[in-house]
């Protein structure tokens, strides 16, 4: 056998495995079996970490484990060439944010404090992306409001009704 058709067939069976665990994960996922699911999802990642999108797969399924920090590690990955995924560039918002509330909820609101200031650049990317989502801005407001940063939140709160008023918002 020669060496192009051994590497063909191990090309063959890796994207076989890939697609068997892709398809094991995608189904204990959408049955709530996200551990079982990150576990298919790393298994991909091991035979083929260029696969596409598998490192925000991980970080979504961190993310529904509520372990927000693997999800950031996941999802930066991802971003990794890919910093214009809006979709992505929120979710790590929406982590820095469910850091930051489970540790208030503790009662170490000095410790989610940080974890405010680390969404803001992400709400800003965000924002430079996509100026007219409202979502964001008041994404921005509510991080400002948390940070005590009365005139930044009021600025981004004066930028919604400039946007609602203009008409030009993508809510």
């Amino acid at each position: 056998i020669t060496s192009w058709r051994m590497s063909t067939v191990a090309s063959d069976l890796k994207g076989n495995l890939v697609s068997v665990y892709e398809g094991k994960a995608g189904s204990l996922s959408g049955l709530g079996d996200h551990e079982n699911a990150l576990r298919c999802f790393e298994k991909i990642e091991m035979i083929a970490p260029e696969t596409q999108d598998i490192y925000y797969n991980i970080g979504l399924m961190h993310y529904q484990l509520k372990d927000y920090r693997a999800a950031i590690r996941s999802f930066n990955q991802h971003l990794v060439g890919n910093e214009a995924d809006e979709e992505v560039q929120y979710r790590v918002f929406l982590a820095h944010w469910g850091i930051a509330k489970e540790l208030e909820d503790q009662g170490q609101v000095e410790l989610a404090l940080p974890e405010y200031q680390s969404a803001i650049p992400t709400l800003e990317k965000l924002i430079e992306l996509i100026f007219e989502e409202l979502t964001y801005h008041r994404a921005l407001a509510r991080v400002y409001n948390k940070l005590e940063m009365t005139e930044e939140a009021l600025l981004e709160l004066g930028i919604v009704e400039e946007l609602l008023h203009a008409g030009t918002t993508t809510e």
